[in-house]
């Protein structure tokens, strides 16, 4: 297991389902999967559910009117399926 400064990092591919980056499960937990979580929160404040991924683990942000660009870009930051670009 590895250890961060004043937590934990998980490297056995666990955490919570919806909340987790698809990439823990092979490279373990980061900053960049933590950022993940952080944007699945938001989703599922803003929309009631959790974030759903399709095959190339790419999040699509529902098209609604109280969605606006901030917010839309800020979900696609943070819930972007490469952990480079979060």
């Amino acid at each position: 297991m590895s250890e961060r400064t004043g937590g934990r990092c998980n490297r056995g591919g666990g955490g919570t389902p919806g909340y987790v980056a698809h990439e823990v499960s092979e490279k373990g937990a980061s900053a960049k999967s933590d950022m993940y979580g952080v944007g699945a929160t938001l989703y599922e404040l803003h929309f009631g559910r959790t974030p759903a991924r399709d095959h190339k683990n790419h999040v699509a942000i529902p098209a609604r009117d109280d969605v606006g660009e901030h917010l839309r870009s800020l979900l696609e930051s943070l819930l972007d399926a490469n952990p480079e670009q979060r």
